[in-house]
């Protein structure tokens, strides 16, 4: 009986390990003991996150490169999802941009339109149309909406534009946005 007890409780466990690595869907892992923690950091973007994940919103973490913007999201987003339960009917999808041209943004965002279920012909190359398409399918899908995007390295400021489909985003850049209409929650890397 013990044994059957503790097979069950391997089984729950190994599900439950599955259905977060599910929800983290493809966020990098950066190993701990490599990156120095900045406590005060991590914590304002867990608190934005939170705030997000409640009620919608778009986050920029912003500074100059190497500042640590990427492996702080990403350990707080592990965190939250894993130990936390914060956005946890869909998760998360993390997506690459760097810098990019204009033409390989709209293969990102057809990718992403894609594997979240959008219907997009291969003929449109129009950044808002795509972008429109993307948030007219969360809009109209729920549970899809409420999936935090995680925009990692964005070097071009025009390409905030395109991103405000997501429901619930963070962004990483080197840019700051002076003008925003208050879209972003800005938190600086210092």
């Amino acid at each position: 009986n013990t044994i059957a007890k503790d097979n069950i409780e391997k089984c729950n466990s190994n599900i439950s390990a599955i259905a977060i690595d599910k929800k983290l869907g493809n966020l990098p892992e950066y190993p701990e003991s490599n990156y120095i923690l900045r406590e005060q950091f991590n914590k304002d973007i867990s608190d934005q996150l939170k705030q997000i994940d409640k009620s919608g919103g778009h986050i920029l973490v912003h500074g100059m490169p190497g500042s640590g913007k990427t492996v702080a999201v990403c350990q707080v987003v592990r965190q939250l999802i894993a130990q936390e339960n914060y956005f946890k009917s869909q998760g998360c999808y993390w997506i690459k941009i760097g810098d990019i041209s204009e033409e390989k943004l709209v293969e990102k965002l057809i990718s992403v339109a894609i594997k979240i279920g959008v219907s997009i012909a291969e003929s449109i190359k129009s950044l808002d149309i795509i972008s429109a398409k993307i948030e007219k399918f969360l809009t109209d899908n729920a549970e899809k909406s409420t999936m935090l995007f995680i925009f990692d390295d964005v070097w071009n400021q025009k390409f905030f534009q395109f991103l405000t489909f997501a429901k619930k985003s963070i962004v990483t850049s080197r840019c700051d946005i002076e003008d925003n209409d208050n879209q972003y929650r800005r938190i600086p890397a210092m």
